[in-house]
C-alpha cells in the first residue's frame, strides 16, 4: 500500500489533469468561437464592399434617350433609301440592289436600241424648191436589224416596268413601316471620378509672397508651406 503522501499526490493529479482537460477544452472552444467570428467579420466585409462597389456603379449609370427624326420624303426615293433611313439595311441592299441592276439594263437596252437607227437623206420628187428637189431626212432601223431591234425594245420596256414595280414595292414598304420619330433608351456609365493625388512629401517645402491692400497703403505676407 503506497504511502499516504504518495496517495494524496496521486489524487491530486488526476483531479487536476481534468481541470487542465476542462481548460483545454474551454481554450478550443473560445478559440473555436474566435475563429467563428472573424469569419463572419470578413464575410460582412465583403459584402458590404460588394454592397459599396454596386451603390458607385449604380450612382454612374446615366440613362442616355436619343430621338431620331425621320424624314417622310425619304420614303419616296429609290434604292431603298426609305429602308436605310429605317435601320432595315438588309431589306435596303435587296431593293438598292435589284433596282440599280434593273435601271443599268433598261439604259444600255436603250443605248443600244437606239444605236441600231441609221439615218439616210430622201428626195421628193413632188416637190421643188429654189435650189432643186425638196428632201428630207429619215432615220430608220434596217430590214436585217429587225430582230436585235424587237429584243433591245423588249428588254428596255421590261426593264424599266420591273424597275417601276420595285420603285412601288420599295415605297410602299418604308411608308408602312414609316414612324415620324424613333425613341431609344441606353444605360452608360460614367467614368469614375480621379482620386485626388496627395502632395509629395518629396518635393519639399514651398514659400509664397502675398501683397494686398491695406487701408494704409499695401501689406506684404509670407508664407512657407512643408
Amino acid at each position: 500500500m503506497p504511502p499516504p503522501a504518495v496517495a494524496y499526490f496521486d489524487k491530486l493529479k488526476q483531479r487536476l489533469d481534468s481541470e487542465l482537460d476542462f481548460v483545454r477544452q474551454e481554450r478550443r472552444l473560445r478559440q473555436e468561437r474566435l475563429r467563428v467570428e472573424a469569419e463572419r467579420r470578413e464575410r460582412e466585409r465583403l459584402a458590404a464592399e460588394e454592397q459599396r462597389r454596386r451603390t458607385e456603379a449604380l450612382a454612374r449609370q446615366v440613362t442616355v434617350r436619343t430621338v431620331e427624326k425621320r424624314n417622310f420624303l425619304v420614303n419616296f426615293v429609290p434604292f431603298g433609301a426609305g429602308q436605310f433611313q429605317q435601320g432595315r439595311n438588309s431589306l435596303g441592299i435587296v431593293f438598292a440592289a435589284s433596282e440599280g441592276a434593273l435601271a443599268v439594263t433598261s439604259v444600255i437596252a436603250y443605248f443600244a436600241y437606239e444605236a441600231l437607227f441609221e439615218t439616210d437623206t430622201v428626195e421628193v420628187d413632188d416637190v421643188l424648191t429654189e435650189t432643186g428637189k425638196a428632201t428630207i431626212t429619215v432615220r430608220y432601223i434596217p430590214t436585217s436589224r429587225a430582230r436585235q431591234a424587237d429584243t433591245w425594245r423588249l428588254l428596255k420596256i421590261g426593264s424599266a416596268a420591273g424597275f417601276y414595280t420595285i420603285y412601288a414595292l420599295g415605297v410602299a414598304d418604308s411608308l408602312y413601316h414609316h414612324d415620324d420619330q424613333v425613341v431609344t433608351t441606353s444605360i452608360e456609365e460614367r467614368p469614375a471620378p480621379a482620386p485626388s493625388t496627395p502632395r509629395s512629401k518629396e518635393s519639399g517645402p514651398s514659400a509664397r509672397l502675398r501683397i494686398f491692400p491695406t487701408s494704409g497703403g499695401l501689406g506684404a505676407g509670407f508664407s512657407l508651406t512643408f
